[in-house]
């Protein structure tokens, strides 16, 4: 899932220091592992690719 951080903290796991704003992928346990303390990060949603609607109705040939 994807994260957003809200508080500042030092990632031990990836040995970065989050920034609040900053985006990054984790498990499902480790979000909450993250937040079981203190709210430090957020679920973002994720976003679709919109795909391309085909048209259900048929052609027909021009007639002469």
């Amino acid at each position: 899932m994807k994260v957003k951080v809200i508080e500042r903290f030092k990632d031990s796991k990836e040995g970065v220091t989050r920034k609040p704003g900053d985006t990054f992928i984790v498990s499902k346990e480790r979000y909450k592992k993250l937040n079981s303390t203190f709210k430090l990060v957020e679920e973002v949603a994720e976003e679709t690719k919109p795909t391309a609607a085909k048209s259900t109705v048929k052609k027909r040939g021009a007639k002469k």
